[in-house]
């Protein structure tokens, strides 16, 4: 820093002014804030001034984007930024989130949004329609350049891991370890290598890989090969966080291959399924959802899929988990104990 901090502008009336843009345009400096928290008060505010160290002036029309009271089917908008395109139109981009329905309950975590943005005959900024701003519903396909490249979706994926890689939707808890994420020789699938690390731990990553729900309604499958490891588990999860997650799975116990579902919400964990299966080739370990229930299924290599278990998605909703965060839930496999998994993971398909 080259001068002591100076303080300029404050916020426009909403409780943690936070997260401040700044622009210039047509001799005015225009500071944007995020506002009111990232709950369901969220909203953008925009003052201005002729003065980079101001003072500022306040947007009467402020707030410029608020979903607070609105039956949008987004809510808690905020932390806005704008831009130009190359055709001359203006956009904001801003977080929110889609609660379930009736509720003020999300499990998607904080998406990104985009709406079209004027400017006033007086230079300020509109959003959507009317005072107090709010998102526009479709828009026309024709405002959007053509994007360059391929076109391609994260609403679809399917990795065939017998490819030797991940592709770049993964994610992991905290920081992976190499070692513990190895692709089979002779292209045969992944290995997850289990450590004593459960899904519960709250300070160390346990062996995990997975992809963001994008939308409410899903079908993940997994396809796994087994083994007989003692003691050890491995299968498909829908994951909040260590204390709020629901898993299908498959362990061994007295020497015996068991399937089983859990699901752990705070500290209460209960398996609602468990059955022993003489498991011969692979087995499909499916999560399906909607707004309302993850549902868990299984289908063995040649026959029927059975459905076993269900839990609500409630249960790993943001408002509801402790500790509160904001990501969503991932899909995604899980190893826990022992030096390799039932054999490899084949296949993961997310739709």
């Amino acid at each position: 820093m080259l001068t002591p901090p100076v303080s300029f502008a404050g916020g426009c009336g909403g409780r943690y002014p936070e997260a401040p843009h700044l622009y210039k345009r047509e001799g005015y400096y225009y500071m944007m804030l995020a506002e009111g928290g990232t709950e369901y008060g969220h909203r953008v505010t925009i003052q201005r001034s002729r003065r980079i160290e101001g003072p500022y002036e306040k947007c009467p029309a402020n707030p410029i984007l608020s979903h607070q009271d609105r039956k949008n089917p987004v809510q808690a908008t905020g932390h806005g930024d704008i831009f130009e395109d190359g055709k001359g139109q203006w956009w904001m981009v801003f977080l929110g989130v889609r609660p379930i329905n009736g509720s003020q309950l999300h499990h998607l975590g904080r998406e990104t949004f985009l709406t079209p943005l004027a400017w006033s005959g007086d230079g300020w900024p509109v959003v959507g329609v009317g005072v107090g701003g709010e998102m526009s519903g479709r828009i026309e396909q024709s405002r959007f350049p053509e994007p360059p490249g391929e076109k391609t979706s994260s609403d679809r994926i399917y990795e065939d891991f017998r490819s030797g890689s991940f592709s770049p939707e993964w994610n992991f808890i905290r920081n992976p370890e190499p070692s513990r994420y190895l692709f089979a020789e002779g292209g045969k699938g992944l290995i997850l290598r289990g450590t004593e690390r459960e899904l519960t731990d709250p300070e160390k990553g346990p062996t995990f890989a997975g992809i963001r729900q994008c939308q409410f309604d899903t079908r993940t499958r997994a396809r796994l090969h087994r083994g007989a490891v003692e003691g050890q588990k491995g299968g498909l999860c829908a994951y909040l966080n260590h204390s709020h997650h629901y898993e299908i799975y498959l362990t061994v116990k007295g020497g015996q291959t068991f399937l089983e579902v859990s699901r752990r919400i705070y500290d209460l964990e209960a398996v609602e399924y468990a059955r022993p299966h003489d498991i011969n080739g692979y087995v499909d370990l499916i999560i399906e959802s909607d707004r309302e229930d993850y549902r868990f299924s299984y289908a063995l290599e040649g026959e029927e899929t059975v459905a076993v278990a269900s839990g609500k998605t409630m249960g790993l909703c943001t408002e509801i988990a402790y500790p509160m965060n904001f990501t969503g839930v991932f899909l995604g496999l899980f190893s826990v104990r022992g030096e390799t998994l039932f054999g490899e993971f084949e296949s993961f398909q997310y739709s």
